[in-house]
Formats: structure tokens, sequence, C-alpha cells
């Protein structure tokens, strides 16, 4: 079963990284501050993208349907996920 991550949230991510990269265009210091942000937050998107959105796009099949065997292949997800919450954490904290 593929696990795709909700539009939403793939389109928030896309507009957050054109607006840094617009923004470190422009320079001067708040270009500065961008692209300091980019350099960090951009790695950290990738890390969700991988791992913490994909079992989201189970949360629809889930409300039209009971959960089905198929859907256990979210786990290593998940598993991928508590492991990698830590650093995930303190992206959080350096963003």
């Amino acid at each position: 079963m593929k696990f795709i991550i909700p539009e939403a949230i793939e389109e928030e991510h896309r507009d957050l990284q054109d607006l840094l990269k617009a923004m470190a265009a422009d320079g001067g210091e708040m270009g500065h501050a961008a692209q300091s942000v980019e350099h960090t937050l951009l790695p950290h998107l990738l890390k969700e993208e991988e791992c913490v959105l994909p079992p989201l796009g189970l949360l629809a099949a889930l409300v039209e349907r009971p959960a089905q065997p198929e859907m256990e292949e979210v786990l290593p997800l998940t598993d991928r996920v508590s492991t990698a919450l830590p650093d995930l954490l303190e992206d959080h904290k350096r963003v």
C-alpha cells in the first residue's frame, strides 16, 4: 500500500520553500536570515516527508473504511518516526 502525503501539507512545504528562496535571493540582513533558516529547515522538511508525513495519508482511508491488513505496512514508517523524533524535535528548536 502506498501512503501519500496529504496534498495540503505538500503544498505548504512547497510554499514555505519558495518563500525562503525568494527572501534569500533579496539579500541583505533578511536574506541572510532566510538562508540560515533555509539551511536548517529544508533537511528537516525532507526528514518529515520521508517518515512523518506519509502515515498521515492513511487517515483518509481509515475514515472511509475499517482498517485493512495491508495498512499494517505503515508500521515501519511509524517505527522510523519514533527513532527520528529526538532529531526532529531538535530541528524544531534550531528553526
